[in-house]
């Protein structure tokens, strides 16, 4: 996937621009919806079972792992966002920012 990646243009910052900001919208909405409504699910059934439900969901080191996946590609897309601003007389960052957001985002998908 990754290999084939090219950006659309190398010319437009705006479009670098478009693509980090889509990515981090759609990762802190999965990130939003996902985690609400198993929290949500957590704390009815610690109501109903044992409270240490919410206790061992939150030491568990797959979520732990699953949410600094996700969160990272975000950070990374934000932090990456004012280089894409900027206009560079070199384009290999505005490219590079690109491929390593793509590949956050195929990480944070796996």
């Amino acid at each position: 996937m990754l290999a084939s990646f090219h950006p659309p243009s190398r010319a437009d910052p705006s479009v670098a621009q478009s693509i980090l900001s889509v990515i981090a919208t759609s990762i802190m909405t999965v990130v939003s919806i996902v985690f609400a409504i198993l929290l949500m699910t957590l704390t009815l059934a610690s109501m109903q079972f044992s409270p240490r439900i919410l206790i061992s969901f939150v030491r568990d080191r797959g979520t732990q792992w699953t949410l600094g996946i996700f969160l990272g590609t975000f950070c990374y897309c934000m932090a990456a966002l004012p280089a894409a601003r900027a206009v560079l007389p070199a384009d290999d960052i505005a490219r590079l920012e690109l491929r390593l957001a793509a590949l956050r985002l195929n990480e944070s998908i796996k």
